[in-house]
């Protein structure tokens, strides 16, 4: 049987032990604590936010996010120099 994961389970989670359920690669420090998950636009640096539409890619970049989930061409799009100081980048395509 596969492994769920509840959204709520990633609270007070190692972002690390958390992507390792699900088909991911992490850029950045996989050690960051998430709190929990939020929008874009109000996501804090304690909490995990995804973007799933490409017309939402300005928002992305400018999200206090601590940790973003982002499709491969996404991340080359918004971040080709990697990612940057006091964020983490969760790459799936899934």
């Amino acid at each position: 049987m596969a492994a769920s994961y509840r959204i709520d389970a990633l609270a007070e989670a190692v972002l690390g032990a958390a992507v390792g359920r699900i088909a991911a690669s992490i850029l950045g420090d996989a050690s960051v604590r998430i709190s929990g998950v939020a929008p874009l636009q109000t996501a804090s640096g304690e909490q995990l936010s995804f973007l799933a539409n490409p017309r939402y890619r300005a928002a992305a970049a400018a999200s206090g996010a601590g940790a973003l989930v982002l499709s491969a061409g996404d991340r080359r799009a918004l971040f080709p120099d990697g990612v940057g100081p006091g964020r983490v980048l969760v790459e799936s395509d899934n």
